[in-house]
């Protein structure tokens, strides 16, 4: 956030299994047909972008913009992101680090 004065720094996230079907769930998140091709979800040199998994937020343009908004039931990360960027906040997705997701083990 320092060195590219970001609002928001976002990572990378990949999916992983171990059992059957947290793999198929993993294989299918992976691949370009379940997630687009998104730069969030495949990793890529750090650049500015319009979504990615929340790692650092600055305090007040999470507070300028009303924070999460809780009335959502999925994707309301995508959503503050728009928001951000709406408002003219900035969102670095850095190269620097990335997270594991584990999807749930059964249907």
């Amino acid at each position: 956030a320092l060195a590219t004065g970001a609002d928001s720094v976002v990572v990378a996230m990949q999916t992983v299994g171990f059992s059957t079907f947290q793999k198929a769930t993993a294989y299918a998140q992976n691949s370009k047909l379940g997630n687009g091709g998104s730069k969030h979800r495949t990793g890529a040199a750090g650049h500015w972008a319009e979504h990615g998994h929340h790692a650092l937020m600055r305090i007040a343009a999470f507070a300028a913009v009303g924070g999460y908004d809780e009335t959502f039931s999925h994707n309301e990360d995508a959503e503050l992101d728009y928001r951000l960027g709406t408002a003219g906040y900035r969102i670095w997705m850095t190269d620097r680090t990335s997270m594991v997701y584990y999807p749930r083990a059964r249907i």
